[in-house]
């Protein structure tokens, strides 16, 4: 259980998903914790398959409507663990740069 917790580690899209789960919880079978971590590793790297054109438009609303409410689920889930904010980059500016500055670099 501490390998694989480690390999998962590896896997996180997240800081936040990195430290979610605990070799306790994975022993334990604990899904909580596991069921967020996937949810977010799948948000990240969802491998839905691709929509092949000639595919009947109402047969193509369809899937894409079945899977946004997927998506609305799974973002549900996994709450904050799939989504880390950007970094704030205040340090990245030299005297007298403002942000605008940093944008055109």
């Amino acid at each position: 259980a501490e390998r694989l917790c480690v390999e998962f580690r590896f896997l996180a899209p997240t800081a936040q998903a990195r430290c979610l789960l605990y070799p306790i919880d994975i022993a334990g079978g604990r899904t909580e914790r596991l069921s967020v971590f996937l949810t977010s590793l799948f948000l990240h790297e969802p491998l839905l398959p691709v929509l092949e054109e000639g595919t009947p438009k109402e047969e193509m609303l369809a899937n894409a409507q079945l899977i946004d409410e997927l998506l609305k689920k799974l973002e549900k889930h996994a709450a904050t663990a799939a989504w880390q904010p950007p970094d704030d980059p205040t340090p990245l500016l030299h005297g007298g740069e403002d942000f605008q500055s940093l944008a055109t670099v």
